[in-house]
Formats: C-alpha cells, structure tokens, sequence
C-alpha cells in the first residue's frame, strides 16, 4: 500500500472489492503512514562471519562490480555503502578467547575485562542512539536475537557469558538481554509487556486482545 494513499482513495478502493481483505480498524494508521516516519537504525550481528572474498567488492564506486553474496541485492546497490579497511583494535582478546571478545566489542568498541565475575565493556553504539533518537518511538531500542542462554557464569576461555551473549550494552557492566521468543516480542510489540505478570493474567490478555493490524 502507497504511503501516500488517501482516505478517500483506500475507501474507494474497498468499495470496488477489497474490503474482504483487510480487516479493521485502518483509518488511524492511514493518517500515520502519511507522517514522517522517525528515524531507524539497525545493527545485524552474524557470529559465523562472512567469507570475506565473496562479499567485498575488489572495486572502489559506486559502479562496483557485484560480488556473489551480495547478488541479491544488486537492485538496491545505491541504497547501501560497502565499508573495508576498519579494525576494531579493542576486541583483540586478552590471549584466548576470541569469541567472546569479538563479539562483545562489535558495537561497543571497547576491550572486554578478562574475568568470569567482574564484568566491564562500555556502552554500546545502538544505546548511545537510543538515548538520541529512541526518545521518537515507542520502544526506544528492541533487542532480539536467535539463541538465548543465561549471562551468567564463564563461556569462553575465562571470559564471562555476558560477552559471547550480548552485543547491546548500557552501561559498562549492564548487558541488554534479547528477545529470543516470538510470543514475548509480540506482546511488548502490540500487547505490553509485563515481565510480571502471571499466567492467568496473560491467558486473559489473549482472550481480550484487540486486532494488532493498526499498529
């Protein structure tokens, strides 16, 4: 659907035989589609790492030529710059341990304290924009993620799980748990979420729940 689509015009287009389609209410989202929408930001984690030959362009441009693993999105080539030549100096581990302090400095920058106990990182940079531009939505920052597991504990050659299990981080020793269930982000999503609440009142949250297309 058109950002720009009018009322009038998306009422026209079910009184012509679309209505079975789409469920309401759609009106309120209709005037928001039409403001601005606030400003974004991702930050997509890949442990496993990427064969770097198939992904890095050899030519410098905008009219680089297309490597393999970046072929599907060949289309949108203008939409998104490919940046070489960075090293993140701080997530050189402290003899073993290269996972975990590779991937707790990603965002943070910063050089993860050897130790299973005393935890200490910096703060991570979708946290810093969180504070700047999250304040424009309703959740200021979303964590998710595939595999959980507790922060808790070592995990990797002396170094603490918050490392090898967290990319966000508020604070130097605050990691920010993610979201590894799709239930659980879709109640904070479109229901509220309430870490707190009991069983049963979930149970009747869902039997009351309202339609979540608006949102």
């Amino acid at each position: 659907m058109s950002r720009t689509l009018s009322r009038r015009g998306f009422t026209r287009a079910l009184l012509a035989g679309g209505a079975a389609t789409v469920g309401l209410p759609y009106f309120e989202s209709l005037a928001r589609a039409q403001e601005k929408a606030p400003t974004r930001l991702l930050f997509f984690y890949v442990p496993n790492g990427i064969q770097a030959a198939d992904f890095r362009p050899k030519t410098l441009g905008a009219d680089y030529a297309i490597t393999p693993i970046l072929k599907p999105l060949e289309a949108l080539r203008g939409d998104f710059s490919v940046i070489s030549g960075l090293d993140n100096t701080p997530a050189r581990p402290d003899g073993a341990g290269d996972h975990a302090s590779g991937t707790s400095s990603f965002i943070t920058c910063a050089h993860a304290n050897k130790s299973e106990t005393d935890i200490r990182l910096g703060v991570s940079a979708d946290q810093i924009a969180a504070g700047k531009i999250g304040k424009n939505t309703r959740l200021p920052s979303l964590e998710l993620g595939i595999d959980g597991g507790s922060s808790a504990g070592g995990c990797d050659s002396g170094y603490g799980c918050a490392y090898t299990r967290n990319i966000s981080w508020s604070g130097p020793s605050t990691p920010m748990p993610k979201m590894t269930n799709p239930q659980l982000v879709f109640d904070r999503l479109f229901e509220g979420f309430d870490k707190n609440a009991s069983a049963a009142e979930l149970a009747k949250r869902k039997a009351y729940k309202k339609s979540v297309l608006d949102a």
